[in-house]
């Protein structure tokens, strides 16, 4: 089963942009695949860990998103299972059989532009307002946490 990650990563004064096919049942570390990654496209030590970390969270949204909608029943039952079990109710049924998998990595020429990284480099303002939307958006998340102990 094929996911398709987002990258969007600030690594210093730049920021990466790329679109992966994953497959979800792949044994790849995300470490690993960021490692050879970064060294294709020119990137230093530090950034390694960034990419690998943006591509773990995107994988684990797509894996709980998968599990949601019961499409692991046929392709991993076992651990569609773990995940009905650790969530309550009693294990259904479904006749979805998921996405397709990724059968290669080609791509047609067209859509070279769709596939491949972008490094964009930021200006100190640009920063400073990315910083500020960062803050922001922790800010609205602690208060939907805490709003939510005090009823």
């Amino acid at each position: 089963m094929a996911a398709d990650i987002q990258l969007d990563v600030q690594i210093y004064t730049h920021i990466l942009r790329d679109r992966i096919e994953w497959d979800l049942s792949s044994s790849l570390p995300p470490t690993l695949f960021a490692k050879h990654y970064c060294t294709e496209i020119g990137l230093t030590g530090e950034a390694i860990p960034l990419v690998a970390h943006a591509i773990h969270e995107e994988l684990l949204k797509h894996k709980r998103d998968c599990l949601e909608l019961e499409l692991f029943t046929h392709s991993h039952p076992d651990e569609q299972a773990k995940w009905e079990k650790s969530h309550g109710g009693p294990p259904r049924t479904t006749n979805r059989t998921g996405a397709k998998g990724l059968r290669g990595i080609w791509r047609d020429w067209w859509e070279r532009e769709e596939f491949g990284p972008v490094l964009v480099e930021l200006s100190m303002e640009e920063m400073e307002k990315r910083e500020m939307e960062r803050t922001r958006e922790a800010r609205r998340l602690m208060r939907g946490v805490t709003g939510k102990r005090r009823r």
